[in-house]
């Protein structure tokens, strides 16, 4: 049979120590081994095609660097609608509707595009689909690494309609499977005012 003694010693105190900063080792490498991600977004490049590209498409890709701080992989999942339309015309005294003759089509791709020729010629050798939301993406982020890319995006007007001059708007969430959510979101067509 088993007996206690009701003092406590220098044993015991070592033992619950132990256990307390055991305890602590666990609740640590649980946080910090959790997925941890930043979302970098660069200066949206647009592109005008010269060679007999129709005034009713616009090209525009957004530079985007993700890093994964945290201590296990994890992925962007999807690209999900936001509260407001994915893509708009902005005009004076509108609510901000969903515009059914524009249509979204994208690619995204892996590496870093700086300027508008790189880009156009990302675009040029591209098959564009459809963005239909929430569009599944499931791109692998690892542990404490950066993955560079760019979302393509072609906005054209399905009446055939010229969108050089008029005032869009974008947005839409990133999804990243620890719940993260970012807004990707720009205007277009603003700088002549």
């Amino acid at each position: 049979m088993l007996t206690f003694d009701k003092k406590i010693g220098l044993g015991e105190v070592i033992a619950i120590f132990a256990l307390v900063m055991s305890g602590v080792a666990v609740w640590q490498a649980n946080t910090h081994s959790n997925p941890d991600f930043v979302v970098e977004q660069l200066t949206p490049l647009k592109v005008t095609f010269a060679s007999g590209e129709a005034d009713d498409k616009l090209y525009v890709g957004f530079p985007i660097i993700v890093s994964n701080t945290g201590g296990r992989s994890a992925s962007l999942l999807q690209i999900a609608a936001s509260g407001e339309p994915t893509i708009f015309r902005i005009v004076e005294g509108s609510p901000f509707v969903d515009d059914p003759s524009l249509r979204l089509d994208y690619a995204i791709v892996e590496g870093v595009f700086n300027t508008t020729e790189q880009l156009a010629e990302l675009i040029s050798s591209q098959s564009l689909i459809e963005l239909k939301l929430p569009q599944i993406l499931n791109i692998e982020v690892e542990s404490g690494k950066a993955k560079p890319f760019v979302f393509v995006l072609r906005i054209s007007d399905r009446n055939g309609d010229m969108l050089v001059g008029e005032r869009l708007a974008f947005s839409v969430h990133l999804r990243f499977s620890d719940g993260t959510v970012y807004r990707l979101a720009q205007g277009f067509g603003f700088e002549d005012s």
